[in-house]
């Protein structure tokens, strides 16, 4: 029953994910990974059952760089291969690197530009194409 109940949460989290995608979409940030204010908080834990997640996609042209924690300068960081999904990693993802001259291409989401950091709220559950 638990089970069934997880999977119905997951599910409403990604048309919520769809929906609103200003309130739990990843945000960009200078490459510098410089904070936006001096109030960003570190997230780095979950919120009840729902942990941030990123999955590279197997036809992304290279590794995306995933942390676990925000800001990127007091997080721990992990090469994430096409294929792969950032729980082979971290419980909990905060932010992934888009390099300079790619773009990260989402499914329902407009694509991210290279040479930024994007944070990315527990809610976020997506599939990152890097396209170089």
């Amino acid at each position: 029953m638990i089970t069934v109940f997880k999977r119905r949460l997951a599910r409403f989290a990604a048309v919520v994910a769809v929906a609103v995608p200003a309130t739990v979409g990843a945000s960009p940030t200078q490459a510098s990974a410089a904070p936006a204010t001096d109030t960003v908080q570190p997230l780095g834990t979950c919120t009840l059952v729902f942990c941030g997640r990123i999955k590279n996609s197997g036809s992304s042209d290279g590794d995306l760089w995933i942390i676990d924690n925000w800001p990127p300068e007091n997080a721990s960081g992990a090469f994430l291969r096409p294929g792969e999904t950032s729980t082979k990693y971290f419980k909990d993802t905060d932010g992934v690197y888009i390099p300079t001259g790619c773009k990260g291409v989402r499914d329902w989401a407009p694509d991210w530009s290279g040479g930024a950091w994007y944070k990315f709220s527990n809610l976020f559950d997506e599939t990152v194409r890097l396209d170089c």
